[in-house]
């Protein structure tokens, strides 16, 4: 989970950076260890753009010099647009991660698009007001994310999986609309993306932490995930909020979703997800579950 692309911009301390740089011989071993009992596991590919603490950088790059509202401009500096070589290098940067850690040996990558990191930053409206290549139409918008995801798709192969993690919408007036990430996702899905996984919010609008739910029983976004799914026949991936085996019955019996995602039980419970199978329930203490998560809710 976010894995950053360049070891000048990353979102907190400690993240790790897939480069050229990076040391393979650890890597091919996290890859073979977290594959050992027949898991898959893949690298969420990130740069955090803008949504950068002072405490961590003190210049931060978007691709317009807009900076964080509610408040967030104390901790957060106001961006500097970045120029369009810098983005083609940025282009570039993320298909070298990925094609370090095909390299390593994963069995895939996700292409992180939402929550108000940099490719999310490129799709809203309100984050991109470029006004040529990789600004101002839709099309121009979603440039960015399609030459990462077309260059990644020609480096790493037809049958190595690349997914994306993307908004629903960015729950703001004029940010990413629900009407411009389905066109999105369906322009992608067309390209022969293996897989999506839908999202939605920013740090001034966390609604993946359930900002915009009115009910703690409320999954986040099943009911876009439902629309998107008549759209595409590639799997949708819905997380959050999926705290009851009735509710993951629900999801997959009302063919909201093909795939579940589930986070913070499992750094609890790790054999969680074979419980569910098997049906058998287990009780999480909200407790502990509130500690796990301090640590970062937004990857």
């Amino acid at each position: 989970g976010n894995i950053m692309i360049d070891p000048k911009g990353t979102a907190e301390p400690g993240n790790i950076v897939f480069d050229k740089n990076s040391n393979m011989e650890i890597l091919k071993d996290w890859a073979k260890q977290g594959q050992q009992h027949g898991a898959k596991v893949m690298v969420q590919i990130n740069h955090p753009g803008k949504q950068v603490p002072k405490t961590i950088a003190k210049e931060t790059v978007a691709p317009s010099a807009v900076p964080l509202g509610n408040g967030l401009n104390k901790l957060f500096s106001t961006p500097r647009a970045l120029t369009t070589s810098e983005v083609e290098e940025l282009v570039q940067k993320f298909i070298t991660s990925a094609k370090v850690a095909k390299e390593a040996g994963f069995s895939g990558v996700q292409i992180h698009a939402a929550h108000g990191y940099l490719i999310s930053q490129f799709l809203s409206p309100h984050d991109n007001r470029r006004t040529y290549k990789y600004g101002g139409s839709l099309e121009n918008r979603m440039r960015f994310l399609k030459e990462i995801y077309l260059g990644m798709r020609e480096e790493l192969g037809k049958d190595f999986t690349i997914g994306i993690k993307i908004n629903s919408t960015d729950f703001k007036e004029d940010g990413l609309t629900e009407e411009d990430s389905l066109e999105t996702i369906v322009e992608l899905a067309n390209l022969g993306l293996d897989f999506v996984e839908i999202s939605g919010g920013t740090y001034e609008r966390p609604a993946m932490m359930g900002a915009t739910s009115k009910s703690t029983n409320q999954v986040f976004f099943a009911e876009y995930s439902k629309t998107l799914k008549q759209k595409i026949e590639i799997p949708v991936v819905v997380t959050g909020g999926i705290r009851a085996i009735n509710a993951k019955n629900t999801l997959l019996n009302e063919n909201n979703t093909v795939f579940l995602g589930i986070a913070r039980p499992p750094a609890i419970e790790s054999n969680i997800p074979n419980k569910i199978k098997q049906r058998r329930r287990s009780n999480i203490k909200r407790q502990i579950l509130l500690r796990v998560q301090r640590l970062n809710p937004f990857t």
